[in-house]
């Protein structure tokens, strides 16, 4: 990886079957296709370019299964951003939304960039959650609200959604780096000036305190 390259970690939350997967296939590969649930986590990545400067865009794909929530809890702590999936032709899925909101705060950084996103809206026909409905939750949340249709994703909203949250996590990861940076050239100050004066940390001496 390139020295200059900003990593940004996204994760993906939501109930079994809601169109994880397939969002996370169409934004990185414009494909989609009929996948099997998640076992545990996946993760892709791609680049992306932000004022001149290269991300390493990280995506951590979670199950929605109960019984992998241990694995899932360990992506929330390195999560510059989250989306939050449900099914649009799910009121189950809407309702576990709280749910993964509560975790959110629980075990995320509390700078995550954090938005709800309603899948499949091809389905008109059984779609059981309105829009207006789905708009005042995320609101009464503080978080904005998407819908889109990863099979045929034909208003883009897969690289709406995506493409913002990708552009604001990148802004958080940014500002971490240029600080670890920082450390980092300050740990090397000193460590130099500690060598010029004689000085040489205890790893680097041998054995018998010999040089």
């Amino acid at each position: 990886m390139n020295s200059n390259e900003v990593i940004v970690n996204l994760v993906i939350i939501g109930q079994t079957n809601v169109g994880k997967t397939c969002l996370v296939n169409r934004f990185i590969k414009d494909t989609f296709t009929t996948t099997v649930s998640t076992v545990g986590m996946d993760f892709q990545k791609t680049v992306m370019e932000f004022d001149g400067v290269k991300a390493s865009i990280r995506i951590w794909d979670t199950a929605g299964m109960e019984r992998y929530a241990s694995i899932t809890k360990s992506c929330y702590t390195r999560a510059d951003g989250v989306l939050i999936v449900f099914d649009l032709t799910s009121r189950a899925s809407f309702n576990s939304l709280d749910l993964f909101i509560d975790k959110v705060k629980k075990f995320s950084p509390k700078n995550s960039i954090v938005i709800i996103c309603g899948n499949k809206t091809d389905l008109h026909d059984q779609r059981v959650i309105e829009e207006q409905e789905a708009i005042d939750f995320a609101k009464a949340n503080g978080m904005p609200y998407y819908e889109v249709s990863c099979k045929l994703n034909d208003n883009k909203g897969v690289e709406s959604v995506m493409g913002r949250l990708s552009k604001e996590t990148f802004e958080i990861a940014k500002r971490r780096k240029e600080e670890n940076d920082r450390a980092w050239e300050e740990h090397e100050k000193i460590h130099l000036e500690n060598r010029a004066k004689g000085i040489v940390p205890n790893k680097e001496k041998k054995c018998c305190g010999l040089l």
